[in-house]
């Protein structure tokens, strides 16, 4: 009850118990051709005062609890507890099962045809461990097999695909294909009101013309893939007692150090490369020692971010006192470098390096050499390599499947065709029915 009516109540117990009167009803109204006089003002107010019974209200009884809800199958809950909702979902799924089937097909197929490998990433990044007088290959372990060469490849085309690949990008254009379905009509004597050949040889002359191009610079652009995989890299071998011979049991190698030349797509990873002055970088390597003032080497990265300002990169500071020298690097027991998988980002680089005393420290950006570097102003600066062929980070950053240039006059031609096109069909409709 709230205050108000509690109020209320307790005034009219009031007036009860002092005697007053309680309760006054209210008299029914007489018409007026009746016969008494109205009583006086006073009483009248006394007359129009209503009753007012008050009842004590005893409490509410207490409602009784809600029905439960109904349960739904037994194992079902949120909304699969919804009738025939398993039953909706099911031929949904059937009903798109067929288009997914066919996606699925021409993704497989496009990277079949663009040679694009899907690769899971590795559990705790690459490892590789410092060794020049490896023999054997290095394996990678997101696909179990050794780590892919450092050859590249920037042309679009092969001997065998180039034909088929260059119709279907010269037909694919919206006049060329316009003529040729014409110049076909043509070359129907049934159907020709002109010569038979009108049309479809200036059409393979400007395809081939148009092919010929195409083919030139694929052939340039292998031409210079072929070069820069033949270039020369020095590559650190060192050479350890076999079987049967002693050790000389200081760490050094039991023979000379030889530095022999390698080509550039015979590089894998793990080879020690050493880089001299205004050499540029066979691949991507991770800096172990340099002869230049406080072991900084100094790098031109113009080819990778176009930046003509020379970068210093210095190897780790947990390597520095334990290469100081070549035969230190060619010494038994080599660091351990864990780095992370290839990737586009040339601004960031994560990995770690364990050296023979078994101090870990982190890697960086500044201790990569990303292939496509040129060495400046330090004589000589010596590498490990970390990632190699299309792994580099310059080739990740390259477009691999480069489209045909449409110049934007060829946007106002397909406009201009298919004009034609609607025009000689409201022609050729005209003429039939007229």
């Amino acid at each position: 009850m709230s205050l108000r009516s509690s109020l209320f109540t307790r005034h009219l117990d009031q007036r009860v118990r002092s005697g007053g009167a309680s309760a006054i009803e209210l008299q029914t109204v007489r018409s007026s051709s009746g016969a008494k006089a109205l009583p006086p003002i006073s009483d009248m107010k006394k007359i129009s005062r209503p009753s007012v019974t008050v009842t004590p209200v005893g409490q509410r009884a207490p409602s009784p609890p809600l029905p439960p809800l109904p349960t739904s199958r037994k194992g079902v809950q949120g909304l699969s507890a919804l009738p025939n909702y398993q039953q909706w979902v099911q031929r949904k799924a059937n009903r798109h099962l067929p288009i997914k089937r066919v996606k699925a097909v021409l993704d497989k197929a496009r990277k079949c045809i663009l040679r694009i490998q899907d690769i899971p990433p590795s559990k705790d990044g690459r490892h590789i461990a410092l060794d020049p007088s490896r023999k054997k290959e290095l394996i990678d372990g997101r696909t179990d097999k050794p780590f892919i060469g450092n050859s590249i490849r920037s042309s679009r085309y092969t001997a065998w695909n180039f034909l088929p690949r260059q119709l279907f990008a010269q037909f694919s254009k919206l006049a060329n294909f316009y003529f040729l379905c014409v110049s076909i009509l043509q070359m129907i004597p049934g159907l020709s009101t002109t010569g038979t050949y009108t049309t479809i040889v200036p059409l393979l002359f400007f395809v081939s013309v148009s092919m010929a191009k195409e083919g030139h610079d694929d052939l340039r652009r292998y031409r210079l893939d072929k070069a820069e995989n033949n270039r020369q890299a020095e590559v650190m071998h060192a050479y350890r007692p076999v079987e049967g011979q002693e050790d000389l049991g200081d760490g050094r190698p039991d023979g000379p150090i030889h530095w022999a030349p390698v080509k550039w797509h015979s590089l894998q990873v793990g080879d020690v490369v050493k880089l001299k002055r205004d050499e540029a970088a066979p691949a991507d390597l991770l800096l172990l020692r340099s002869t230049g003032a406080n072991n900084i080497a100094y790098v031109e990265t113009m080819a990778l971010d176009g930046e003509t300002n020379l970068k210093n990169k210095q190897p780790p500071s947990a390597l520095v006192a334990e290469y100081s020298s070549t035969e230190s690097i060619a010494a038994a027991g080599g660091a351990h470098f864990v780095v992370e998988d290839p990737n586009l980002d040339l601004y960031n680089f994560e990995g770690k390096v364990t050296t023979p005393a078994g101090k870990t420290a982190p890697l960086t950006n500044n201790e990569i050499i990303y292939r496509g570097s040129v060495l400046r102003n330090t004589p000589e600066a010596i590498g490990i390599v970390i990632y190699s062929g299309d792994e580099c980070k310059i080739r990740m950053n390259a477009n691999k499947n480069p489209r045909i240039k449409a110049p934007s006059l060829q946007a106002i031609v397909n406009k201009v065709v298919i004009l034609i096109v609607f025009f000689v069909v409201f022609l050729a409709l005209f003429n039939t029915i007229a």
